[in-house]
């Protein structure tokens, strides 16, 4: 899976993270367990937000501050940018890099067929 998480802050931005950034947001948000950064993600906790783009930006630019990504969530809420978007995109980013992202119906029924039909007592 290859899909890209393309943000329009001050200019498009791909969120891209890898398990070195996952575990310092980890790290950075006191250790909390993976699940658990999600949901505070999903329930507006700001230093989690701030702190996972941080990271999820900082592929592009090594050099960027977390001082100026809260800049540019600013400038991008002045814009009447939807910061929920930016949630999902990073949210999306969180699955795909930690490996927990869940199967479509397609992807489970396949393997359902591979494993062959299954044995009933009798």
């Amino acid at each position: 899976m290859s899909d890209k998480f393309i943000v329009e802050l001050d200019r498009p931005r791909e969120l891209r993270l890898n398990w070195g950034a996952l575990e310092e947001l980890q790290s950075r948000l006191g250790n909390v367990p993976g699940l658990e950064i999600a949901a505070r993600l999903m329930r507006f906790d700001y230093s989690v937000i701030v702190t996972a783009l941080w990271l999820s930006l900082r592929h592009e630019d090594k050099k960027l501050s977390r001082d100026q990504v809260q800049t540019l969530i600013d400038q991008y809420v002045d814009r009447g940018g939807n910061l929920f978007t930016v949630l999902r995109h990073i949210s999306g980013e969180l699955q795909r890099a930690s490996g927990l992202v869940a199967e479509t119906g397609e992807e489970a029924k396949g393997k359902a067929e591979a494993a062959g039909p299954t044995s009933g007592g009798g």
